[in-house]
């Protein structure tokens, strides 16, 4: 089974790029000395079969298609190829040369539509090359044009193409404080569409992954390549082969096995992301890690994001533990701190609240890490946030008639703000 990587607008090609890199590297790097050849070479072989293409000459190509309105972001993740292991498949990148405004209307009604036939091609070509399609791996954010307008039309139109497939939709959040005066309008109407057209959407919170940078890594004058590299790795350990519940062999359905994982095939689909360790390179060998220690920092990582005044009354419907490095398979459930069963609705059956997959290997510089996708409260407080912030702009008018005049009528503003508070009221629910 195989996964195709679609990477939409700057953003979802930066982080799209530098994902794709994680994940290579993390496949084709060793852990000599803990693990057996016959272990590595089995993970290898799952990791890049899903989200690489071997061609003839022995090369990998990474299984992506790449789309955004301006030729800058894409020219400059190609030109990195002469210093990687892998390739981009030559063809697979459609740039234009406008841009999409910060303008969702004009970026879905105008540009997605316009190259619709040149896009969906390139992904029907990706798709031809799997022996058999796992899903789609979605990369955008929702502040921008081309990731929220244009990221949205192709979304719409993947569920369309491949209904059967499963779709898992890791959402760029903008900084609270404002990228661009529109940007709130573009993310709730690609939430809105998200909710639709997605199994799963796992956002990644720009004020989150400054904070971890800053506080928890000690990174100075943090960027957006130092958060890039934050949320890849904390993609990667989700994304990277697991070993199944026998221990015998790694899951080859990894999208679709997550989706099920993590949602159940309910209408909750918004999850959360969280890791342990992270820490700046310098203290690293200094560090001792444990995998108690890190469960109890998972635990307080789930409270705090839960969204309510209490921790002790989190509501979460399922969490999903990645376990990846050393002495793995000494981690007892038992014996470490896990959610407790206040935190789950009394209709989650108990083998679907709290779920582990492992791996021996380990993630990048960590000996032992743990991530944890999370569907709860946590997305309450930004979705909420976004939808009074759209609501602000749209009851004063403002902007209004720039997406007016591509399309958008004001019924639609009125629906995607509803929807978007429709989600947030079943999560409040829980």
């Amino acid at each position: 089974m195989s996964c195709v990587t679609i990477n939409l607008g700057q953003c979802g090609t930066q982080i799209g790029h530098a994902l794709l890199n994680n994940l290579y590297h993390e496949a084709t790097t060793e852990d000599r000395g803990h693990l057996t050849d016959k272990y590595q070479q089995s993970y290898a072989d799952a990791a890049l079969d899903l989200y690489f293409n071997q061609t003839p000459s022995g090369k990998h190509e990474a299984r992506c298609v790449m789309v955004d309105m301006e030729p800058k972001a894409i020219n400059k993740v190609l030109k990195c190829q002469s210093k990687q292991s892998w390739n981009y498949a030559s063809g697979q990148q459609f740039f234009y040369n406008s841009g999409s405004g910060n303008n969702w209307a004009y970026g879905y009604h105008k540009l997605g539509a316009r190259f619709r036939a040149q896009v969906m091609d390139m992904i029907r070509r990706e798709v031809e090359k799997c022996d058999s399609l796992d899903g789609f791996l979605v990369l955008m954010s929702v502040a921008g044009g081309t990731g929220s307008g244009v990221g949205s039309y192709y979304l719409n139109q993947l569920r369309e193409c491949y209904p059967r497939a499963s779709v898992v939709n890791p959402y760029v959040l903008p900084y609270s404080h404002g990228e661009v005066a529109v940007q709130y309008y573009n993310a709730v109407l690609s939430l809105a569409n998200m909710n639709y057209s997605s199994d799963v959407c796992v956002s990644l919170h720009n004020n989150r992954l400054h904070e971890i940078c800053e506080s928890e890594m000690l990174t100075k004058d943090v960027s957006f390549a130092h958060m890039n590299a934050l949320a890849s790795r904390q993609l990667s350990s989700a994304l990277l082969p697991s070993l199944s519940n026998d221990n015998q062999r790694f899951s080859k359905n990894k999208l679709r096995d997550l989706v099920q994982a993590t949602t159940g095939g309910s209408a909750y689909k918004m999850l959360d992301i969280t890791s342990a360790p992270n820490l700046s390179d310098s203290s690293i060998p200094f560090t001792t890690f444990s995998w108690k220690s890190l469960f109890n920092d998972a635990h307080k990582s789930l409270r705090r994001s839960s969204n309510v005044q209490d921790p002790a009354d989190a509501r979460f419907l399922s969490t999903l533990f990645m376990l990846r490095g050393r002495e793995v398979d000494t981690v007892r459930a038992e014996d470490m701190r896990l959610p407790a069963v206040s935190w789950f609705p009394s209709w989650v059956g108990e083998e679907d609240r709290v779920q582990m997959w492992r791996c021996g290997k380990p993630i990048g510089k960590y000996e032992k890490s743990l991530t944890v996708l999370s569907n709860g409260t946590s997305c309450v407080e930004p979705l909420s946030n976004v939808c009074q912030k759209a609501w602000k702009l749209f009851a004063s008018k403002s902007y209004v008639h720039q997406y007016y005049k591509h399309g958008l009528e004001e019924c639609d503003f009125e629906a995607a703000i509803a929807t978007v508070q429709s989600i947030t009221s079943s999560y409040n629910s829980l």
